[in-house]
């Protein structure tokens, strides 16, 4: 079985040199406790740009917001917000929001809270694309 962070590290790797993440990454996925795939899941399935759900027997969980921050990173830096040159829609951001309110208990200022973060750490320069 692999840590949480452990993943979402490999994940954010993956993102940050190639945009997507490899058949490697995604073969950890299924190496996580049945608890972190349901977090995972919603993310996992948008940043990998497949819709095929996973069947996880998880009842009563109780994500801590650390953790559903924590996925939720993943989204923005599919759209190379650390760069120069972001590659994001409406309608990805859209959709990217959509699987992220999907994971239990998650509220929108969570999403928020980590698509700013990586806006921080990265110091995404504000250009006119990032404006849109």
């Amino acid at each position: 079985m692999i840590n949480l962070d452990i993943f979402v590290k490999q994940c954010e790797r993956d993102l940050l040199s190639a945009r997507k993440l490899s058949e490697d990454t995604l073969n950890l996925f299924h190496n996580l406790s049945n608890y972190d795939k349901k977090l995972c899941e919603p993310v996992i399935s948008f940043v990998a740009r497949h819709k095929r759900e996973i069947k996880i027997n998880v009842y009563d969980s109780a994500f801590l917001p650390e953790e559903r921050i924590s996925i939720c990173r993943l989204i923005p830096l599919l759209f190379a917000l650390d760069t120069n040159n972001p590659a994001w829609s409406s309608y990805l951001l859209t959709e990217g929001i959509k699987s992220a309110s999907s994971i239990d208990g998650i509220n929108l200022s969570e999403i928020g809270t980590a698509i700013l973060e990586v806006f921080c750490e990265f110091s995404t320069p504000l250009n006119k694309v990032v404006y849109n």
